[in-house]
This record gives C-alpha cells, sequence and structure tokens, in this order.
C-alpha cells in the first residue's frame, strides 16, 4: 500500500505540473507587460515588409522578468520569442539562442531598466533634385543620440518645392532677412526627418548631416547664410516662424576669437550648431549643417544690388523658381542676350536716359529691362519710385510705359557706390514680353519667353566728377606742366574737356596740368607761398593757350540737389606776398541744352555767363581768389529741369590779376556730392536756397529776387550773393557759406523785401533741413560746429481767378464781399451745409477787420484854401474828411473792426503811426498835422506800401486812400528831382514805389489838379551844365532831343499829361482789387468822398451772382438731403435777422438723385434759381443758387443755400482709418445757434477732419468787372468706434477674429466688419457717422456656405455671435461677451473655458503599431461627482469603438475622473480610477498606473489620452512554438500518470 500510495501521489504531482506549465504559459506575456521590463509584444498582424533590408541581424536578448518569474528553480525558462525589427517596416532574420556568435546579456544588461542608447552609426539618401540629378544626403549619427538601436533608426529627408506650403513661408522670411542693397541670388531647401521604429523622434545630440551634389550656385561662401526654420509653435514659445541662422563653423570661432572671449575653442563648438560650405566651380560642393530637431534646413545666396538712395523699395528681381538641381532666379544670367529678332527693338542712349522702341507686329506687349553691373549677371529691373536724400520725391527709374529707364536713378551710372561696391562697368539690355507674361511688378514670370531683345548697351557716363584732383594722367617726369591736346588728354586716361582749343604755334595746347611733386621747380609760374596742390600733387589752369572752360558731365536726375566743392586759387605774376586776384565761374546746365545750344566754345559759354536766365536750368557762380594760398568754394545746384538726366559743369576762367585770358585761374581738389557738404574743423556750413515757384516768367520771379534781402545771424545775403536758375516756373537761387564757432549757436533767419506779384496769391515758408520750419518769412535755426544746415526760403505763387487781383498772401482776395461757409453737425451724425453772401460786411460774431492807411500830401501847398470862397485849408478840410470816414465806421463797430495808419509826405515821407491806431488815436495824429515843403509821391507811397504790408491780421481788408493837392515834384531821399515841376524819373519813381503797394482798395483823390502837366525829360534845375540836354542851343536840332522828348519853350518835355492821369497811373501800379483816381475841385468835396469810400467798403452791391457747391469725395447725400434756400435782413445793430416771404425755399432730392430745384422768390419777384445736380462722369453733386443777372444784393441782405442731412461716405471712413485726417477746417467754419451766421470754436474751425467740398465759389460782377472768390472750407469729421479684443484663459494668442458692426435693432451693418489679430494688437477701428446710432458689435463665426441668412466676406459665411455664446476659434472653444465703455468703445472677451480632449483605448509596445481596442467602457465625473457628457454622448458612459476613441471633444477647465468599468475582451480592467485635471495651461493626468495612461498635445491643440490595457494571454508570434511544448510535455505525463495509475491498478487486481 505503501507503494501505491507512493506512486499515486507521483502521478499527482505530474499532474499539477502538467497544470501549471500551462498557467505559466498562457500568463507569460501579460506578465511581462505588467511588470514593465520587457518592450517586446507580438502583434496579431503580419508586418509589412519594404525592400530594403536592414544590414545587421537584430540580437535577440533573453526575457529577463520571465527569468526570474520562474516558480520551479531547475524548470527551463525557455527561448525568447523573436522581435520585429521597424528600421523601414523591415523584419530582422531570427537568431537561435543557442547560436554561439549571439552576444548574451550580462545580469546587469537582463535586470537593468536603463534606456537603450544607440551606437554611432552612419544613414545614408539619395534625394532626387527634380532634374535628373540628386543629393546625396549623409547623416553622422552619434553615440547616444536615440534610445534605440542603430538597426531601428531611419531618416527621411524631402527637398522643397514651390509647390510646398512651407517653401513659400520659408522664402517670404528670407527675402525678409535681405538688406537694403542686396537680393536673393538662389536657395536649397531640405525637411530632415529622424524616425525610430517608424515614430518621428528628435535627436538627443546634433547630428552632423552633409548635404552633397545640391547644386547650390555660390561665388562668395560670405553671401551665403545656413539656417534651420523654426515654425510658430505657442507651447514652445515661438510666437512667430523664424529662420535660425547656422553660423559657419571656422568664420564664427575666428570673429569669436578676434573679439576676446574668454571661451575656448571647445566651448564655442559646444555653445553654437554650425554649418560647413565647400565650393567648387561657383557650386556648393558640400553642405554640412549640425541638426537637432526634424525640422526644414536649407541656405540662401545673396547678391549685392547698386541702387540709388531712396525712401523705400529695392530693384526687385525676378520671382524665384525651381529649375535645374537649385532655386534660381529665371530672369538673371551672366550672358549676355541673344538678339531674338533683327531690327524689331532698338535701344537709344540720350542725355542719361535709355529709350526702347519696339517695331514688330505683336500689339499688345510691354518691356523689361535688364542690368548687368561688374560683369556679376544680368537682373530684371522692377519699376520703382524713388526718393532724394534729402526727402525730395523723385519719381520712378522706368517710365509707366516702359519706354525709357533713367541711369542714375537706376543706379547703373559708373562710379554709383553700393554697399561699398563701386560700379566699374553697367549694361543694359530691354526685351519685348508679351502683356500677360509681365507681372505687376514689372518683371517677367518664370519661364516666360521674350518676343524680341535688344542688342547691349554699355554705360559710360560717371555719377559724380571723375579725376577731380587732376591726378590723371601724370604729368611727364622731369616737367612741372604739361599742355595736352583733348584728344591726347582723353586717352591718356583723362576725363575732363575744354572749349578752349589752342591754335598757331598753340595748336593741340588744350588743356594744362601742373604738377608740384619737386616744390622747387615752379618757374614759368607766380604765385606766392606754398607750392603744394589743394589735393595731390597735380592741379590744373584754366585757359592753357586759348580762353577755355574745363568741362564734363555727370548723370543726374531732375530734382535732386548736387553740392560741389572745389579749390581756387590766382596764378598771379610778381610772386610777392601783395594778393593779386583771379576770377573764375562755375556754369552748370543740362548737357543736352549744352550740346544743341551748341555751348562749346568759350564765345557760347560767356554769352551763358552774361545771360543765364535765357539758358532754362541753368545757373552761373562766381568766385574769386589770391594767389597767396587756396580758396576753398561751395555751392549747390538743384535739378529743375523735368528731362536733365544729365548735366554738364564748365569751369570757367574770369578776370585775371594779369589782365591776359591764359594766364591764371588754378582749379584742384573738385568734389560733388549729393549728400551734404563737410565743414572745415571746427566750423559750421550753411547751404542757403531761396526758391521762387509758380511764377509765369523768370523775369517776374527775378524782379522779386533782386529787391530781396536775407539774414542768417548776423549775416547778411543779398541777390548778387546768390546763383540763380530758372525752370518750369521755379527760379532758385542758391549759396553755401561758412560761419566760424563764435557765429554758431541759436541764430534768427528772415527774408525782407516785397514778395508780393500782381495776380498772384502768395504762400510763403522757412525750410530748415529739408523740413517746414515756420509759416512765414522768418524763424531761427540752431547751427552747431561741424555740422551743415540747409535753410530756403520758399514761395509758393497761385496765379488769382478775379483779373486785377492783388499778390501777397492771398488774404486780400478773401472778403472782398461778404460770403461765409459753414456746417452743422445734426444729432444723427448728419451735417447741414450753408453758403451764404451778401450786400453788407460783417457781422456781430464775425466781424469784418478792416486796416486802412491814409497817405496825406503836407507840402506848403496844402495849407492854402482850394479857392477864394473856400472857408477852410484845403489841410483842414482834410482833417475834417478824415473825422468824418473814422465816424462813418465807429457806427458799424458792431459789424466792423478798424485800423489805421497815417503816412504823410512832403520834401520826405514818414509813418506818424508806427503801430496800428483806433480812429480815436487817428484823429488826435490827424489835428496836429502842418504843411510845408514840396510834393514826394515816391517816397509817401514806399511808405504806405510799408505801413499797409504790416498788416497781419487774417482775413483782413486792406485799404490805401492817397491824398494830394499837386503834382509830384520830388523823389528818393536826397531829394532829387526838380523842386516845383515833375520830371520823368520822378513820376516813374512814384509809380515804381505804388508797385509795392498790395490791398483790396486804392483809392487816388486829387485836389484842384491841373489839366495839363509837363513831363519833363531831365531832372535838375534850369540850364544846369551837368544837363546839357535840358535845354537847346543853336547848334543842334531844336524839335528833338536824343534822350526823347520834344522842344517846349526851350525846353525837353517827355510828355504832357492831366493830374488825373498822373493818379491814374499810380493806382494803377498797385496790386489792388478796386482802383480809383478821382479829382475833386475843393477840399470841400473830401468829406462826402470819404465816407461815400466808407459806404462802399462796407456795402457790396454786386449783380449777376452765382453761388456754387460742389460736395467732396468725402461726403454725399442722403434720402433725406434737401436743398434749402433763405433770404434775411440783419437789423441795424448786426444782432437779429428777419426772413424774407417768398416762394422757393426747399427742395425736395428725388431717390435717384439726377437733378432738382425751382425758382426762388423774393416777395413776388424772382431772383434767383436753385438747383442740384450729378456729374454723370465724377458722380460730384453740386448745389447753386444762380441770381437773375440784373439783381443787386442789397445793404444787410444775406442770401442763403444749404445742402441738409449729407454724410461722411466710405472713402472718408476707409482714408480716417488709413492715415487719419488730412485737412483742417478754415476758422469761422461752424454755425451760429440761429444758423444765419458762420461762428468759431465748433467741430470745424481749424478742426482736424475732411474738407466737405471740392469747391465753393461765389463768383459776381462788380464794378463793371468780373470776380470769383472761393469759399471757406469747412471739414466733416467721422465717428470712431474703437473695437478691443480681450483674452481669457489662453497666453499668446495668434488667431485672426472678425468683428461685425450692428445697428440699433441689432442687424448687422453692411460692409462694416474688423479684422483683430496679434499684428493689431486685437484693436481696431470702425469709422462712422456718429457712434450712437448704433447698438454693438459681435463677433463672427465661420458656418457652412448654405446657412440661412449667413454673412458674407472674403469668399465664407459668417453668423453673430451672441453675448455669453461660444465660439470656436482655430481648435479651441471660447465663451464670448460683450462690454461696452460709451457708445465709442466696445471690449470683446474671448474665455477659454475648456479645452479640446481624445480619450483613446490601445495597447501598444515597442516593434509594434498600436492596436486600438474596443468595447472598453468609462464612466468620466467632476469632482462634485456629476456625470460629465462630452460630444454626442448621451448618457455618461463612453464605450471605445473600432478606432479605439473613447470620446472626443471640448472639456471645461476642471478636475475630473475617468474610471474604466468594463475592459476588453481577454484585457485586464485598469486598476484605479485616473484623474483628469484641465485648466488654461492645458490637460494632464495624475493618479494613473504606471505607464497605462498618457497625455500628449498633438499639433491642432487637441490633448490625447491613450488608456493601455493588460492582456490575460498573448497568441504565438509568427513561427514561434508558443504552448505547443507545454502541451505536448503535459500530455505525455498525463499519459505517463495514465499509465502507472493503470499499472498500478492492474498489480492491486493480481495481487487479489
Amino acid at each position: 500500500m505503501k507503494s501505491n500510495t507512493k506512486k499515486r501521489l507521483i502521478a499527482f504531482m505530474l499532474c499539477m505540473v502538467l497544470v501549471l506549465s500551462s498557467t505559466i504559459s498562457a500568463f507569460a506575456d501579460e506578465q511581462q507587460d505588467m511588470d514593465g521590463t520587457t518592450d517586446q509584444i507580438e502583434t496579431m498582424a503580419e508586418p509589412e515588409t519594404q525592400a530594403a533590408v536592414t544590414d545587421e541581424p537584430m540580437v535577440t536578448s533573453l526575457d529577463a522578468s520571465s527569468e526570474e518569474q520562474q516558480p520551479v528553480a531547475d524548470e527551463p525558462a525557455g527561448t525568447a520569442e523573436e522581435p520585429v525589427a521597424e528600421n523601414q517596416g523591415e523584419v530582422a532574420p531570427q537568431v537561435e539562442s543557442n547560436d554561439q556568435n549571439v552576444a548574451t546579456p550580462s545580469e546587469e544588461t537582463i535586470t537593468s531598466n536603463e534606456p537603450i542608447e544607440c551606437e554611432a552609426t552612419q544613414l545614408t539618401q539619395e534625394v532626387d533634385n527634380g532634374n535628373n540629378t540628386k543629393t546625396t544626403v549623409v547623416a553622422d549619427i552619434p553615440a547616444g543620440a536615440f534610445h534605440a538601436h542603430a538597426s531601428e533608426i531611419t531618416m527621411e529627408v524631402k527637398r522643397l518645392s514651390t509647390e510646398d506650403v512651407d517653401d513659400t513661408v520659408i522664402v517670404k522670411l528670407i527675402k525678409n532677412a535681405l538688406t537694403t542693397n542686396t537680393s536673393l541670388s538662389n536657395y536649397v531647401l531640405y525637411d530632415v526627418v529622424f524616425k525610430v521604429n517608424g515614430v518621428e523622434t528628435e535627436p538627443l545630440k546634433a547630428i552632423d548631416v552633409n548635404f552633397k551634389g545640391s547644386g547650390l550656385k555660390v561665388k562668395d561662401t560670405k553671401k551665403a547664410t545656413a539656417f534651420y526654420f523654426a515654425p510658430a509653435k505657442s507651447e514652445d514659445g515661438i510666437e512667430e516662424d523664424l529662420l535660425v541662422e547656422l553660423p559657419q563653423r571656422e568664420d564664427k570661432i575666428k570673429e569669436l576669437l578676434d573679439a576676446g572671449t574668454d571661451k575656448t575653442r571647445e566651448q564655442i563648438e559646444d555653445e553654437f550648431d554650425f554649418s560647413e560650405l565647400s565650393v567648387k566651380d561657383e557650386v556648393a560642393d558640400e553642405l554640412k549643417m549640425e541638426v537637432r530637431k526634424n525640422q526644414v534646413y536649407g541656405c540662401y545666396v545673396v547678391e549685392d544690388k547698386k541702387e540709388t538712395k531712396k525712401s523705400k523699395n529695392t530693384t526687385k528681381s525676378t520671382t524665384a523658381n525651381i529649375s535645374n538641381n537649385t532655386t534660381t532666379l529665371e530672369n538673371e544670367t551672366d550672358e549676355p542676350p541673344v538678339v531674338l529678332s533683327d531690327n524689331e527693338i532698338t535701344l537709344a542712349y540720350e542725355y542719361g536716359k535709355l529709350t526702347a522702341s519696339y517695331t514688330g507686329s505683336s500689339t499688345d506687349y510691354g518691356y523689361v529691362w535688364f542690368r548687368n553691373i561688374n560683369n556679376n549677371g544680368f537682373v530684371a529691373q522692377s519699376p520703382t519710385r524713388y526718393t532724394s536724400t534729402t526727402g525730395t520725391a523723385l519719381g520712378k527709374d522706368i517710365k509707366d510705359d516702359g519706354t525709357e529707364l533713367y541711369i542714375a536713378l537706376n543706379g547703373g551710372a559708373l562710379g554709383y557706390k553700393s554697399n561699398g561696391v563701386t560700379n566699374t562697368t553697367v549694361q543694359y539690355y530691354v526685351a519685348v514680353y508679351n502683356k500677360t507674361d509681365i507681372q505687376s511688378d514689372g518683371t517677367p514670370v518664370d519661364g516666360a519667353i521674350p518676343i524680341a531683345i535688344s542688342t547691349l548697351f554699355d554705360v559710360a557716363s560717371y555719377y559724380e566728377v571723375q579725376n577731380g584732383s587732376f591726378e590723371t594722367p601724370e604729368v611727364y617726369s622731369n616737367y612741372n606742366h604739361w599742355q595736352y591736346s583733348n584728344s591726347a588728354y582723353a586717352s591718356a586716361g583723362g576725363v575732363w574737356q575744354t572749349t578752349g582749343v589752342g591754335t598757331g604755334n598753340h595748336a593741340s595746347h588744350d588743356i594744362e596740368i601742373i604738377n608740384t611733386e619737386d616744390g622747387g621747380f615752379k618757374s614759368p609760374y607766380s604765385w606766392y607761398g606754398s607750392d603744394k596742390a589743394a589735393d595731390g600733387n597735380q592741379f590744373a589752369e584754366l585757359n592753357c593757350e586759348a580762353a577755355g572752360a574745363l568741362y564734363q558731365d555727370v548723370l543726374t536726375t531732375p530734382g535732386e540737389t548736387l553740392n560741389y566743392q572745389l579749390a581756387h586759387r590766382a596764378r598771379g605774376s610778381n610772386a610777392n606776398s601783395t594778393p593779386e586776384t583771379d576770377t573764375m565761374y562755375v556754369v552748370i546746365m543740362s548737357t543736352e541744352m549744352a550740346v544743341t545750344q551748341g555751348v562749346t566754345t568759350q564765345d557760347k559759354v560767356q554769352k551763358i555767363i552774361n545771360n543765364p536766365g535765357n539758358y532754362p536750368g541753368a545757373t552761373v557762380a562766381q568766385y574769386s581768389a589770391t594767389d597767396q594760398a587756396w580758396s576753398i568754394h561751395q555751392g549747390s545746384y538743384r535739378v529743375l529741369a523735368s528731362s536733365q538726366y544729365s548735366t554738364r559743369f564748365f569751369f570757367v576762367s574770369g578776370a585775371t590779376a594779369s589782365g591776359k585770358d591764359t594766364v591764371g585761374n588754378f582749379l584742384d581738389d573738385i568734389k560733388f556730392t549729393r549728400d551734404v557738404l563737410t565743414p572745415v574743423e571746427g566750423t559750421a556750413n550753411v547751404t542757403f536756397t531761396k526758391t521762387i515757384n509758380g511764377l509765369e516768367t523768370s523775369s517776374e520771379a527775378d524782379n522779386i529776387a533782386r529787391g530781396l534781402t536775407f539774414k542768417v545771424g548776423g549775416k547778411t545775403l543779398q541777390y548778387s550773393d546768390l546763383t540763380w536758375s530758372w525752370a518750369n516756373g521755379v527760379y532758385t537761387g542758391s549759396t553755401t557759406f561758412t560761419l566760424s564757432k563764435s557765429e554758431c549757436g541759436t541764430l534768427d533767419v528772415k527774408e525782407e523785401g516785397t514778395l508780393d506779384a500782381t495776380g498772384y496769391t502768395r504762400s510763403s515758408a522757412l525750410f530748415v533741413n529739408n523740413t517746414i520750419a515756420n509759416n512765414g518769412t522768418s524763424g531761427s535755426t540752431t547751427v552747431k560746429i561741424n555740422r551743415t544746415v540747409a535753410i530756403e526760403f520758399k514761395n509758393n505763387y497761385t496765379k488769382n481767378s478775379n483779373p486785377g487781383g492783388n499778390g501777397g498772401s492771398g488774404e486780400e482776395d478773401k472778403n472782398v464781399m461778404t460770403h461765409e461757409k459753414y456746417i452743422k453737425k445734426n444729432a444723427d451724425g448728419t451735417y447741414d451745409i450753408t453758403l451764404n453772401a451778401s450786400g453788407s460786411i460783417g457781422s456781430q460774431t464775425n466781424k469784418a477787420k478792416l486796416d486802412i492807411v491814409l497817405v496825406v500830401d503836407t507840402s506848403g501847398s496844402m495849407k492854402e484854401k482850394s479857392s477864394n470862397q473856400a472857408k477852410k485849408t484845403k489841410l483842414e478840410d482834410t482833417k475834417d474828411a478824415i473825422n468824418a470816414l473814422v465816424g462813418v465806421f465807429a457806427n458799424e463797430d458792431k459789424k466792423v473792426d478798424v485800423q489805421y495808419k497815417l503816412v504823410t509826405f512832403s520834401d520826405s515821407s514818414s509813418i506818424k503811426t508806427d503801430k496800428w491806431v483806433s480812429g480815436k488815436s487817428l484823429k488826435e495824429k490827424v489835428k496836429k498835422l502842418e504843411a510845408d515843403g514840396g510834393t514826394n509821391y515816391d517816397k509817401g507811397l514806399a511808405n504806405a506800401a510799408t505801413a499797409i504790408n504790416s498788416s497781419k491780421r487774417e482775413g483782413a481788408k486792406k485799404i490805401v486812400i492817397f491824398l494830394t493837392d499837386g503834382q509830384p515834384t520830388y523823389y528818393g531821399d536826397g531829394p532829387k528831382g526838380y523842386g516845383n515841376k515833375t520830371s520823368k524819373s520822378t513820376l516813374d519813381a512814384a509809380i515804381e514805389s505804388a508797385r509795392k503797394i498790395s490791398c483790396s482798395g486804392f483809392y487816388a483823390v486829387g485836389i484842384g489838379l491841373p489839366d495839363k502837366t509837363n513831363i519833363y525829360t531831365h531832372d535838375g534845375t534850369l540850364r544846369n551844365q551837368n544837363n546839357l540836354y535840358w535845354n537847346h542851343n543853336n547848334w543842334w536840332d531844336k524839335n528833338t532831343c536824343p534822350d526823347g522828348g520834344k522842344n517846349q519853350d526851350d525846353y525837353d518835355v517827355y510828355e504832357q499829361i492831366s493830374g488825373l492821369e498822373i493818379l491814374t497811373r499810380v493806382a494803377n501800379a498797385t496790386s489792388a482789387n478796386t482802383k480809383e483816381s478821382i479829382n475833386l475841385s475843393s477840399s470841400s468835396e473830401l468829406t462826402d468822398k470819404f465816407k461815400d469810400i466808407a459806404g462802399e467798403t462796407l456795402n457790396f452791391t454786386c449783380s449777376n451772382v452765382v453761388i456754387s457747391d460742389t460736395l467732396s469725395k468725402y461726403v454725399t447725400t442722403t434720402d433725406n438731403s434737401k436743398i434749402k434756400v433763405n433770404i434775411a435782413q440783419m437789423n441795424d445793430a448786426g444782432t437779429a435777422f428777419t426772413d424774407i416771404a417768398g416762394d422757393g425755399r426747399e427742395f425736395t432730392l428725388e431717390a435717384a438723385r439726377s437733378e432738382a430745384g425751382g425758382d426762388v422768390y423774393e416777395g413776388t419777384t424772382k431772383i434767383a434759381t436753385a438747383r442740384y445736380s450729378v456729374d454723370s462722369e465724377t458722380g460730384r453733386e453740386t448745389a447753386t443758387l444762380t441770381f437773375e443777372p440784373d439783381y443787386e444784393l442789397k445793404k444787410d441782405y444775406y442770401y442763403y443755400i444749404s445742402i441738409t442731412n449729407v454724410i461722411p461716405t466710405d472713402e472718408a471712413f476707409n482714408e480716417y482709418l488709413a492715415n487719419g485726417y488730412s485737412s483742417k477746417g478754415s476758422d469761422y467754419t461752424d454755425a451760429s445757434d440761429n444758423g444765419y451766421l458762420a461762428v468759431t470754436g465748433g467741430a470745424s474751425s481749424e478742426k482736424e477732419g475732411f474738407y466737405s467740398n471740392t469747391e465753393a465759389t461765389i463768383s459776381y460782377k462788380w464794378k463793371d468787372k468780373d470776380y470769383t472768390e472761393k469759399y471757406p472750407e469747412p471739414v466733416v469729421q467721422v465717428d470712431p468706434i474703437v473695437v478691443k479684443k480681450t483674452w481669457s484663459g489662453i497666453k499668446n494668442p495668434t488667431n485672426v477674429v472678425l468683428v461685425q458692426l450692428v445697428d440699433k435693432n441689432r442687424n448687422p451693418v453692411p460692409g462694416k466688419i474688423l479684422k483683430l489679430s496679434s499684428q493689431n494688437n486685437y484693436t481696431g477701428k470702425f469709422a462712422v457717422e456718429q457712434a450712437s446710432n448704433y447698438s454693438g458689435v459681435r463677433e463672427l463665426k465661420k458656418v457652412s456656405k448654405d446657412t440661412a441668412n449667413a454673412i458674407q466676406f472674403e469668399g465664407s459665411s459668417y453668423t453673430m455671435v451672441d453675448n455669453n455664446g461660444t465660439l470656436s476659434i482655430g481648435d479651441s472653444s471660447y465663451k464670448v461677451t460683450y462690454a461696452n465703455g460709451n457708445n465709442s468703445t466696445y471690449t470683446i472677451t474671448n474665455t477659454k473655458s475648456s479645452q479640446k480632449i481624445k480619450i483613446l483605448k490601445k495597447r501598444s509596445g515597442s516593434g509594434s503599431s498600436d492596436i486600438y481596442l474596443k468595447g472598453a467602457e468609462f464612466t468620466l465625473v467632476n469632482s462634485k461627482g456629476n456625470i460629465i457628457k462630452i460630444g454626442t454622448n448621451t448618457n455618461g458612459t463612453y464605450i471605445s469603438d473600432e478606432n479605439g476613441l473613447v470620446l472626443e471633444g471640448d472639456i471645461d477647465y476642471g478636475t475630473y475622473t475617468l474610471k474604466e468599468v468594463k475592459a476588453p475582451s481577454g484585457y485586464m480592467l485598469l486598476e484605479s480610477p485616473v484623474t483628469i485635471n484641465v485648466d488654461e495651461n492645458g490637460i494632464t493626468v495624475a493618479n494613473s498606473p504606471v505607464g497605462k495612461v498618457t497625455c500628449e498635445k498633438t499639433d491642432n491643440n487637441i490633448y490625447t489620452i491613450s488608456v493601455t490595457n493588460a492582456m490575460l494571454y498573448s497568441l504565438p508570434s509568427t513561427g514561434g512554438t508558443g504552448i505547443y511544448l507545454y502541451m505536448i510535455g503535459g500530455m505525455f505525463l498525463m499519459f505517463a500518470a495514465v499509465w502507472i495509475l493503470y499499472k498500478n491498478k492492474c498489480k492491486e487486481v493480481l495481487g487479489k
């Protein structure tokens, strides 16, 4: 029994071993996964096999965790399962565990949890360049760069093309990085990605990647920049796309070491990621870069551009295009063009300008210009607008139609410098393309084929004066001078030419150069002092062996200012310390004029010097110097002629100390610049310019210029101190002078003299350093030592529209008659615009200003009576008349503001009132007048001009009353003249002084002037020996006079005229609107005449009146607009108005806005017609009030026409948003409370805004003359509505949001949508007529195109988000709220209170793809235990689908618990719930089983939580033995156990 029991026990134990073995086999994989010590998990699917096979076998490793968990020590552990290689999807060959070549890991390796570090390896890939060439990319992977075996690492490289989005973005960034004077030559871009087991993985160390055969064209490695592209990622702190430079290794290290860094080379190597570039035959041979990220890596090459200085934009090259094996500029080539067709396109050069002409058959074509500088290749030129260094607009370098190119402006002149590189050779050609092949920037599209190509043109002209020191050619050795012919000088490298050509024995002696290298050898010259040249060793003498000017051409651009400097010295003849002086001239003019006028001889040059005004654009500067030392002269020249693209500088000899043309004037060190000249150390330069613009003739401008004086600090400049030139209506004088240190500081500057011109309106301004400093004729500026300051006084003249109009500032014309334009803003944001006119001047709210100058004759005859019957003397009657005049104006003081000045004249003249005085003060001055002496019209009128021109009151009406009882007998300060008779000089002087008077009205009043007055030819006393032609002797013809005039009683009488004619000539000489001359028979009539003048000044009874107002583009009428007319009478006090009844006071505009209007009546009498019309071409709206021709405006009557309810236009809104307001309203352009008059202080008067009218005028006839005057200019404003966007719960937002303006009914306002983004700080403005007309704003959200009533914007559909509504922007959801600070400021707050979440159920492991599990069930509750429903879920239970998706959607900020309540079949349930935290920083997980739950943020801002389940069992891998061995063993043991039991049973039976 004991034996049987023992055997039964053995059999039972064998059965248990079988069961345990099966159990161990079934749970082996799950145990490995739970312990986390093995990452080799078999997939259930067969992996795909790619073509490539890994070079090395995967080493089979033991399963350490299985070995440690064996329950029986002596049981075999079995072999590890075969891993699947992930390197390019390849399956590694199986290696048997008993192979003696297999490395068996040590116990330390088996039991360690340390991650795997790859060994050093190298990866290679061929990348297709797209043109039958390839780039070989070699990556040297250092040890430890990845946590993986080397065989698991792969590299994928793609070359980007223009079709790739990243390419477009990167090229834009490259171009933004270019400097002004560089352009993009070519570039290469590669997208480099490293993977481990097929998953993108960032390397842990820098990897050296070498791109061989990229095809990148590189002439200079310093022009190449390697980089990688870092796209914007807010989570990485990168707020915008960036290019991160990889500096070239040796250059950067050398730079830092040279800069004195304390770091070693090794430390620098560790600090930077570098690149290395090797070039062979101007093509990159190898491009190495240190790669740390899976990014786009690349390299671009730049080239220099030689462009003229400008304010913005550089000449553009053509659009980049992928071609051959690099990205090249298709329109750039190192080769000259091939002419495609004969005689179809010609290229002509003329005076700095290239002109193209095409004669082929194509009709729809355009021109493209190409330029090649210093043989660096031809580049297509884009027409570009330029600005000079002084801010002057110079226009485009290529004509709009492409037919002309201007070389200097295009930067193609020889000698032009850019980025330290000087143009030494420049070539151009022009090509004709189909217009469809020419881009908007003027360059051809990629791959376009030209229709025709011109021949090449080689530029031979320079940007500035060359060889200014005359060092080339060098005078032959052993000679101190040499005389060259023009041709010999040119062939020897000289650039100067001369107009003086030697003849006879001096033939070929044209240009003389002196060499001073041997200072002791001076003969045959005789200057005194230093023998040295001003610069270098050589200089020139003007006039070699014939009178002649040295000259040179430079390429220029109309509008720019050229500054020059030269050294000048007299030749001398005595060689002693007594100075001898020579004079020279600088003559500057257009090359074209010099050639066409034949200025090739000295005689022609001299004609220009004598009469520069006959040569438009020419200027002449005169300089003098002694022989004692070199003198430095500086000057400037403005290129005025509109087509002056080449300018010729002549240097001409004037008078010499020797008296000989060929002996005198040394010239050296000529400098030329567009920038300001550098002053001598310790001094300052002043470049002074006077500009007179707008006059029709040069003589008009010259007459003004000659009378001007300029003061700069203590320095005074006269007309003769400036060099003058005339072209295109611009008269310019300029000079440059030096100030010593003591003269520097803050200096007062002013111009003095008469600036007004008859028939013109003038504006004056002072500019300092090309910036307006003051509107007027004076100001101040600070001049510092070692600096140059530019001062310019500028007058702009505008031709007056009314004949006979005066010059001056134009103020006199404004109020010849009273007319106002004013504006009223209504409560709804609309405006009423009103224009009025009156038969009287002034009102209580806007008094008329009158400045009156009385010019009174106080000669001895004025103390006499007009006749024996007269009761008072003429002077006494004059005093009474002046008092009466003052009284009339005093009675109207409610409407007028009058001030006076008093001038008297007899032998001489004086201004009795230094300041403007009141009527009361004037009467006191008049009371003291006394009479004595002769009659000096000249000085009296000159002082009258001084007095009236001192009137500075804006809008003042200026009146001059000239009173005399006799003819002019004296002139000048002497005085000169006959004393009791009138000579021609006396009358001429009076008329010349009258020309200086500018005023509104000039009244010349005479008392008892004779009907006949002799005007004598000569001054002087009778039979004065100094005036031999005063009377006649018998020895010549008594009937004639050599100076003109006729013999009359032995006197030379020039003419005989009346006293009234003398006054008429004086009056007509003034610049006055109203000119009247009258001769009263008695002084007793003066009082009535002066009262008439006063009444005429106060009242304005004119006829043929037409008032017209054309609205500007900034305002328009509305459906509620009307044309209104009114007539009102003002009371005597000027304080109240009474409307005059009559029909035709209001006219309604039709909806079509075509025409409206009708007749206007005063009572029952038709007096005018009102009309509204719209111009069919321009759309401009005009209101007109046309009076009947014979109707005269009445005293104290005001006539009105109004356009009501106009509003600002979209153009006003848009311009305001883009640039702000463009204008400022005139003063007194606001409506008074009662609407009858204009007042100041409102929204229009002197306020910024947009002009309401294009042109508003009143035309009329007064005293048989027709006049047209302009109305003041009111402005309208727009009402801004400010919108601010704030964000809550998000950092550094980058999305663009749209905001819609809504009306009072909450409906969207068409066309009112704002784009807000980080670029505008999420702040913007709507511009509207009245903010209170709108109820607020709404943010827009995008919807499908078929959404009903959607708002359309830029091709997409949107709806408005209500307050507290939700909105998705990008990948985030927001709650939207609105706040209104006031009617014009709204704040929109987007509160991000949620994140996007996605939960996946899967099973994964290294060596296999993720397996997503279906059927897992979860619950999600918040911190309060409430079930959370996300997405489309309705019951709070989430079940994973076939893609493993548990849930996806938005989850609010908070803390949640995720619990798995049911695991998929064959998998273990998650041990514990997972805590999910959601806040503004993202989503994180906590309390999760290690390795079972992960959370990652994807590029689309979705947080993906992956929940991994543990398997209950694992099926065998393909080709593996699985549990079969255990099953066979178990069956064998069971069979053995049964057999033992059977044998035992048999023995028992037999035993019985």
